[in-house]
C-alpha cells in the first residue's frame, strides 16, 4: 500500500470494465477514496472503493454523484474519464449518423458532463487533477473506427481548454493516449493470430497491461505531476515512434 493519493477523493468512470477497475483498485491502494462509476454492476471486494450506477451522459446523474460526494468529504480532487465506446470499426463515411451520436454522446459528452460537475468543488478546493482516457488513434489517423477517434480528438482539445482556463485555480486537466491494451474490447472475437500481428507492430512486442494504463493515470493525478496540465502523454509501447 502506497500514499501517493493519501486522503484524496477520486471518481473513476467506466470502472465495471478492465481498465476503469484497474484504475479504482490502484488508486484505493495508494490512499484515495474512490468512487466506480459505471451503467453496469461492479463487484468491488477492495475496500475503499464505492461503486455507484451511473450514465455518465445524464447531467442529473453527474450532479447528484458530486453532490453526494461533496456532503459526504467535502470535496473532489481526481476525476478520471476513462468510460468510452468504439463501436462500428469503420471510417466518418460509412458509419451511421446514429452511431456517430452515440458515441460522441458517450465519449465526449460523457467526459464533458463528469468534468463540469466536478470543477466547481475542485476550484472551491483550491486543487484538483482531471484525466481524460484518450486514445492513440487521436494522434495518429486508421482508415477504422471514423466515429471513436473523432470522439478521441475531441478529448484532447477538452483538455487543453480546461488546462488553460482554470490553471489560476490550481485545477489541472492532462489527457492520456494509451495504445492497445490487453482488455476484452481489443481481443474479444479476434483470432490469436490477428493478436500476434497485432503485437509485432509494437516495439515492446506486446500490449499493455490496464494497470500499466493506470500508473499513468496516478502519476497525472498526484501531486508528483502538479506542474504539469494540458499535456497528452503517449502509452503505447512505442508504436507511434
Amino acid at each position: 500500500m502506497g500514499d501517493r493519493l493519501k486522503h484524496k477523493i477520486a471518481i473513476v468512470t467506466g470502472a465495471a470494465g478492465a481498465q476503469g477497475r484497474a484504475t479504482a483498485e490502484l488508486f484505493v491502494e495508494e490512499g484515495a477514496v474512490v468512487y466506480a462509476c459505471d451503467v453496469a454492476a461492479a463487484d468491488y471486494a477492495i475496500e475503499g472503493v464505492h461503486h455507484r450506477r451511473l450514465d455518465i451522459a445524464s447531467e442529473a446523474g453527474w450532479t447528484a454523484l458530486v453532490e453526494e460526494i461533496v456532503d459526504t468529504h467535502a470535496r473532489v480532487d481526481v476525476l478520471v474519464n476513462n468510460a468510452a465506446v468504439t463501436m462500428s470499426a469503420v471510417n466518418i463515411v460509412d458509419v451511421s449518423v446514429e452511431e456517430i451520436e452515440t458515441v460522441l454522446r458517450i465519449n465526449v459528452l460523457g467526459a464533458t458532463l463528469g468534468t463540469r460537475a466536478v470543477i466547481p468543488s475542485m476550484v472551491a478546493g483550491g486543487s484538483g487533477s482531471i484525466v481524460n482516457i484518450s486514445s492513440a488513434l487521436a494522434r495518429h489517423a486508421a482508415p477504422t473506427l471514423g466515429a471513436y477517434q473523432l470522439s478521441k480528438g475531441a478529448l484532447g482539445a477538452l483538455t487543453r481548454h480546461v488546462a488553460v482556463s482554470y490553471a489560476g485555480a490550481g485545477v489541472r486537466a492532462n489527457t492520456i493516449l494509451p495504445g492497445r491494451v490487453e482488455t476484452p474490447m481489443l481481443t474479444m472475437g479476434r483470432s490469436e493470430e490477428s493478436l500476434q500481428a497485432a503485437r509485432a507492430t509494437i516495439p515492446l512486442g506486446r500490449f499493455a497491461d490496464p494497470r500499466e494504463i493506470a500508473y499513468s493515470s496516478l502519476f497525472l493525478a498526484c501531486d508528483e505531476s502538479s506542474y504539469i496540465t494540458g499535456v497528452e502523454l503517449l502509452v503505447d509501447g512505442g508504436a507511434t515512434a
